[in-house]
């Protein structure tokens, strides 16, 4: 049973297929992409590895709203 770490809102999750995150129904968990539910829809989140941060810059780690949820 795969397990996926989903960080949304500053928190982050761990999903097994069938439970809810953030009001989405994770149905699949690959190597490169996990694959929801939501209203009714499904999507694809294609899976990416965070970012380096910079802590001598301020700025390349304040929060930003550019994720897939």
């Amino acid at each position: 049973n795969k397990i996926a770490y989903i960080e949304y809102q500053d928190a982050l999750h761990e999903a097994r297929v069938g439970e809810i995150v953030a009001g989405r129904r994770i149905i699949e968990i690959n190597e490169r992409s996990i694959r929801y539910t939501m209203g009714g829809n499904t999507y694809t989140a294609n899976l990416m590895p965070r970012p380096v941060l910079d802590l001598d810059n301020p700025v390349s780690y304040k929060i930003r709203d550019n994720g897939n949820w």
